[in-house]
């Protein structure tokens, strides 16, 4: 049984779903990250996007997120 009351760093958990990208399933990720609250629904517009010829707000390439500063 897991218990939701247990407090928890927002920050650190959406990083470990950032460093688990090719190692566990993309819905397992989304399930978990802190901000998603309807899984299919992120799925789908995730999908959306990547028909899309316009290129992602944030991630790889874009420089945002890395790190890096």
């Amino acid at each position: 049984m897991f218990n939701r009351d247990i407090i928890f760093n927002k920050s650190e958990v959406i990083e470990d779903c950032q460093k688990s990208k090719g190692f566990i399933s993309d819905k397992t990720i989304i399930s978990n990250h802190p901000w998603i609250e309807d899984i299919e629904e992120e799925l789908k517009q995730i999908e959306k996007e990547r028909k899309t010829d316009e290129p992602p707000m944030f991630g790889e390439g874009s420089g945002e997120g890395s790190g890096d500063e």
